[in-house]
């Protein structure tokens, strides 16, 4: 099929490039999103499927926060540009039930998502009626904040607040549906019956009215049928990758991440801890402080970027030998934005109150060769717990090379214990390992 070139005159029957655009984008973001949301809602509540879920929620936040920006966009333009004429064969209640359509539709596209917003700033759950504080991440580029009004409330105002906000946001997206069904069908109305080129102020490639497109013996008929079969296969291409968990959250990989160096700079220790000539050990920029654990049924693994480590050790003066670890728990990472900024939050490491975490050893003893048992207290937030591991050091000369590893019960430092207090979500014991090398200091 050859269609020519439309000539200038007929330019301002349709819609402007930017309006176009920006019309298809967003419908076929609605598309996907809608369909995802009601699988995820039910997915949620299964155990087998909760990870994919998990998933699919960031996705979906992050579709919802664009739609709002592209909706928003769409409206201001739709201010300044006048759309263009509509058919001067369009009876009075068809251009009512038109304008009532427009009228709808953009506000839908600013109060669903808006109410989506709402929602997950209450940090509470409906699925499960609980609270489950999580972060935005809009897809994985940045950290969307939540509401502080709302995400600052008692409990009863945020379970409240998430009971309207979903129900509101369902009695969006079904209307939504509705309102799709009717303005599909007004424009194939419009093209297959009426053939008043009403679909094509919409369509680049369509005739618009009082347009001059010409085809090669082709009619108004013919020509709508590759246009839905473009659209339905541009939404099938989108849509698959989603509905077969093929799209997940774009969070950093954490393979490229990785944990980067521990600082050299230690926090302070008074002199009366220490001996004076107690050898005290530099720790080189390659050591790691790694966790791992168990998210919404998936393996996680993470770590500190940036961590100070004091070294006092002399292993034939083991009483007087010390140790002390200042974590900057803003440097947390896992490779999932979304996990990392849930992680930042109040109920975790809140890092905008509680930037350092501490570990001080409180003693250590020999278990043969270059075995040793480390005790020491672990300080987060407010908390602390008592922290018990064995620690290999294989010492050369003035060079030494450590590792250990002990398993962190969360409920012990009250880490997320409000959203997820029997581990549905977060395995409660979290393993923690340690690498590391360091010269003697002279």
């Amino acid at each position: 099929m050859v269609y020519e070139k439309l000539p200038a005159e007929e330019r301002p029957h349709r819609y402007s490039v930017v309006a176009i655009g920006l019309h298809w984008i967003i419908a076929l973001l609605i598309i996907v999103i809608i369909p995802m949301g009601i699988w995820m809602s039910h997915a949620i509540t299964v155990l087998g499927s909760q990870g994919a879920a998990y998933r699919m929620y960031q996705l979906h936040k992050s579709i919802g926060f664009l739609i709002l920006g592209l909706g928003a966009l769409r409206l201001l333009w739709r201010v300044r540009h006048r759309p263009p004429p509509g058919s001067p064969t369009l009876k009075g209640w068809e251009r009512f039930l038109a304008h009532t359509t427009h009228a709808a539709f953009y506000a839908i596209l600013l109060l669903m998502p808006l109410s989506g917003w709402l929602y997950v700033s209450s940090g509470w759950a409906v699925a499960t009626d609980q609270p489950l504080n999580v972060a935005t991440s809009f897809f994985g580029w940045f950290e969307i904040p939540h509401l502080l009004p709302v995400a600052q409330a008692d409990p009863a105002t945020r379970r409240l607040i998430a009971f309207r906000s979903m129900g509101f946001h369902w009695s969006m997206a079904v209307a939504v549906i509705v309102l799709i069904a009717l303005h599909t069908a007004a424009a194939l109305k419009h093209q297959l019956v009426d053939r008043d080129g009403t679909l094509g102020t919409m369509v680049p490639w369509l005739k618009a009215p009082n347009g001059k497109l010409r085809t090669t013996g082709r009619s108004g008929r013919s020509k709508a049928l590759p246009t839905l079969i473009g659209i339905i296969a541009v939404v099938s291409a989108a849509a698959l990758p989603v509905a077969f968990g093929l799209v997940g959250d774009a969070g950093t990989d954490a393979k490229a991440v990785g944990p980067a160096a521990a600082g050299t700079t230690a926090p302070a220790i008074p002199a009366s801890v220490v001996r004076a000539d107690t050898p005290q050990w530099t720790v080189s920029n390659d050591a790691t402080l790694d966790f791992s654990g168990v998210h919404a049924g998936t393996s996680f693994a993470g770590g500190f970027r940036k961590w100070q480590a004091h070294v006092y050790f002399d292993p034939k003066r083991l009483p007087d030998s010390k140790i002390v670890i200042l974590i900057d728990t803003r440097s947390v990472w896992t490779g999932d934005a979304t996990q990392e900024g849930t992680l930042a939050e109040a109920e975790w490491f809140d890092v905008a109150h509680f930037p350092n975490a501490r570990f001080d050893s409180t003693g250590m003893s020999s278990l043969g060769g270059d075995r040793y048992k480390v005790d020491g207290i672990l300080r987060v937030k407010t908390q602390q717990a008592p922290v018990h591991f064995e620690a290999s050091i294989h010492m050369t000369g003035s060079r030494a090379e450590a590792e250990g590893a002990f398993d962190l019960d969360r409920t012990k430092l009250d880490l997320g214990m409000t959203s997820d207090p029997s581990a549905q979500w977060v395995s409660m014991t979290i393993p923690v390992k340690f690498r590391l090398k360091a010269a003697r200091s002279e």
